[in-house]
């Protein structure tokens, strides 16, 4: 029926389920993240408000508090990245 060996059929599902884990936790991760990403985004530019002209303060408020968090994600990423790369073995 199967051709596949037993102990190949095993590791390819054990490689899936890792697989499947790790982007579950790195989901977990990123919405944390951006959970707290959007509250300092919201609490420095609630505490900046004052400096920005009333004429541009809903346009210039919607950007930041849209963008922001996502930069700041991204950012955090790419510093987690730049940190663990001399840890990384390749195989």
């Amino acid at each position: 029926m199967n051709n596949i060996p037993d102990n190949d059929l095993s590791a390819s599902r054990r490689a899936r389920r890792f697989l499947a884990i790790y982007i579950l936790g790195y989901v977990i991760l990123s919405s944390l993240l951006l959970l707290l990403n959007v509250g300092m985004v919201y609490s420095l530019y609630s505490g900046l408000a004052i400096l920005i002209p009333e004429s541009f303060s809903k346009q210039i408020g919607q950007l930041v508090l849209l963008l922001g968090p996502f930069l700041l994600l991204f950012l955090e990423w790419y510093l987690y990245d730049l940190l663990t790369q001399p840890f990384r073995t390749y195989r």
